[in-house]
């Protein structure tokens, strides 16, 4: 039966009656297939029962009248066109392409120790309010050298929109001279002539000072600066004499910033704000005509749209005449809720919008649970409409309504005190962050971001004996920072250089020692040190002392009895801080962290060479929570979040 009628379908189209010929080649099949559907043949995939048709032979491919066809395949023009260029990964992109592609905004070059202020500039420049007032600035208002400086800002700010590169690097140099003149102390140079380190939280301060001066909300002669309006704060104060039976003394103060004094006993942002809100202060008693005690208790009765915090990490050492740093870890949330910093009238004033934050949370559970079975597959939501709900109060444009905050802005210190080291900015960014490192941007995640909270970081540390038996003598670690090296003797750090590190090779006062382990824990087992002496070396377990060979040493490599194992120690001196042991096990390696044991590679040990602390959080900047509801055409839904950082929209000046 060489002639038969099929039907062939292709897609949706159905073509009825196609005479077919077996006795022809299949591919004039196909290409009365291709003068039907436009499928060129060698697009076409087709198929009956089951059976695929081959280019060359009918083999298996039996048809019959009114059988059906089915083509598979695209026409030429619907297929996708080869791209002109070839495709580039995120991994093999320079510094520049990665910028372009991810569509990174401009830095601004370092000019020599100016990390400090450009880093400052990236902070402030998060907040839309004071974005667009600076933006909109009249250069010609004068204003002397605050005009100069918020003249500086704000050109600075317009580079940092649209200015490109090389508009960023002019706009910077004019900014660091308004601010030299503005603040002539930190124009300081060091003894080389060049631009010293400052402190990034007095060039906060200078700055908002001017801008607080020079940024008016309105022109009227009275008007409140747009600075005090977004940024400040009012604290109700109660004075109570600890001494004396004196009526409480109360009075109002006004802040920029609150204060994390970071103590012992605080480990979380929370913790430092509420201590300094109860403190102990001493004065003159009017009762006593003395110095006394008094109790000082602040709430606070205004909050700002803008909430800064500053982590009090530096004190002065006068035997070093430094501000040294406090490298604790102190935790610090995305987002933060100052409910309980706020006086009883405020927290009154807070709870309708906190009653809505609470009915989106509820709704947003109960949807959840019902839609939880529901749901099978990929499904698509349309994005509802919604209407973003002020977050201030009707009667005071740049209040919080609702005590709850999210981070927008981290400002951090790597290095030993705050006229030294170096200060990043760190961005929110729609979902995402940016680390702002003078000119380099690039962008990081949020769990980067939460890693800032200090507490410094492991350094390899080798450790050295003097004496003749493990369990006598002396001990000292020689901790590697940087490029140099650090000797902690219990409490005396001295710097030594690599050299005299490389000379603990054995036969002088401290010889080099390799410890070793055997067991589950850091604090359990047994640890054994092995010592070099001249040539060989000596095994000291406790206080018997043998000597082995070098190849006996090479295989502490793990998997056997005792392991190979590296100490590290994080803090300022050998007696205090603490100690880690990392063990070879096999081909991996183990972090022994006391009783705590955890699996590591090896790229992560050979991370601990040093070169001091991490970046610290030292300022915060937080912005106001959002609230969204949905429109009334929309379903019923109580309440819903913006899942965008604080600021753009809405803004008080719309």
């Amino acid at each position: 039966m060489p002639k038969v009628s099929v039907k062939v379908k292709w897609g949706k189209e159905m073509y009825p009656d196609v005479e077919v010929n077996t006795e022809d080649e299949p591919v004039v099949f196909k290409a009365q297939i291709f003068a039907l559907t436009g499928v060129q043949p060698e697009r076409q995939k087709v198929v009956c029962k089951g059976v695929t048709l081959r280019d060359d032979s009918w083999a298996n491919f039996k048809l019959s009248n009114n059988a059906l066809v089915l083509v598979m395949g695209s026409k030429e023009e619907d297929v996708p066109a080869a791209p002109v260029e070839q495709t580039r990964f995120v991994e093999d992109m320079n510094e520049s392409e990665l910028a372009s592609a991810l569509d990174l905004p401009e830095g601004l070059i370092n000019l020599g120790n100016t990390c400090y202020m450009n880093a400052t500039v990236q902070c402030l420049k998060t907040v839309p309010e004071l974005r667009t007032a600076l933006l909109s600035y009249d250069k010609s208002s004068g204003g002397g050298t605050a005009g100069a400086l918020t003249s500086a800002m704000s050109e600075t700010v317009r580079a940092l929109e649209s200015g490109g590169a090389g508009a960023c690097a002019a706009a910077v140099a004019r900014l660091l001279h308004a601010l030299h003149a503005a603040a002539p102390r930190l124009a300081e140079r060091g003894a080389g002539g060049q631009l010293a380190q400052q402190d990034a939280s007095e060039c906060w301060s200078e700055i908002v000072r001017a801008l607080r001066s020079r940024l008016p909300i309105s022109q009227e002669p009275d008007s409140k600066s747009l600075v005090e309006q977004f940024f400040g704060g009012t604290l109700d104060v109660e004075l109570v004499c600890s001494e004396a039976d004196e009526p409480p003394t109360r009075s109002s103060e006004t802040f920029l910033q609150l204060s994390c004094f970071i103590s012992q006993d605080v480990k979380y942002l929370q913790t430092g704000l509420r201590s300094k809100m109860s403190e102990q202060i001493t004065k003159m008693s009017e009762t006593l005509g003395r110095d006394a005690v008094y109790t000082k208790t602040s709430k606070i009765s205004r909050l700002p749209a803008y909430l800064t915090v500053q982590f009090v990490r530096f004190f002065f050492k006068e035997k070093e005449s430094i501000n040294a740093k406090i490298l604790k870890d102190v935790k610090f949330p995305l987002e933060l809720d100052v409910y309980e910093l706020c006086s009883p009238e405020l927290q009154e004033r807070l709870a309708p919008m906190r009653n809505k934050f609470k009915e989106l949370e509820d709704a947003a559970v109960e949807s959840a649970l019902g839609s939880k079975n529901k749901n099978h597959g990929d499904s698509k939501k349309e994005a509802k409409k919604k209407t973003v709900v002020p977050y201030w109060f009707n009667d005071d444009v740049g209040s919080n309504n609702s005590g709850y905050y999210r981070l927008q802005a981290v400002l951090t210190h790597r290095g030993r005190s705050s006229s030294s080291g170096h200060y990043v900015a760190w961005v929110a960014r729609g979902s995402g962050w940016l680390r702002c490192d003078d000119d380099t941007v690039t962008a990081v995640t949020e769990e980067e971001v939460l890693k800032l909270s200090g507490g410094g970081e492991h350094t390899d540390c080798r450790l050295t004996h003097r004496g003749r038996s493990s369990s006598s003598g002396h001990y000292v670690a020689w901790v590697a920072r940087g490029s140099g090296w650090l000797r902690c003797d219990d409490d005396t750090v001295t710097a030594v250089t690599e050299e005299e590190v490389l000379k603990l090779s054995g036969g002088g006062e401290h010889t080099d020692c390799r410890l070793t382990h055997r067991g589950r824990s850091s604090s359990s087992g047994h640890y054994v040190a092995w010592v070099a002496r001249g040539s060989g070396w000596l095994r000291c377990d406790d206080d018997t002392v043998t000597a082995v060979t070098e190849e006996e040493v090479l295989k502490l490599s793990g998997g056997g009895e005792h392991t190979d194992c590296r100490l590290t120690h994080r803090g300022r001196s050998s007696s205090s801080g603490h100690y880690v042991a990392w063990v070879a096990r096999g081909s991996g390696w183990l972090r022994c962290d006391d009783d705590t044991v955890t699996a590591v590679t090896e790229e992560e040990v050979l991370k601990l060479s040093g070169g001091g602390d991490w970046h610290c959080a030292y300022l915060l900047l937080y912005g106001p929570k959002v609230l969204e509801i949905p429109h009334e055409e929309d379903e019923p839904m109580v309440t819903d979040v913006s899942g965008e950082p604080a600021g753009d929209p809405p803004t008080a000046l719309a």
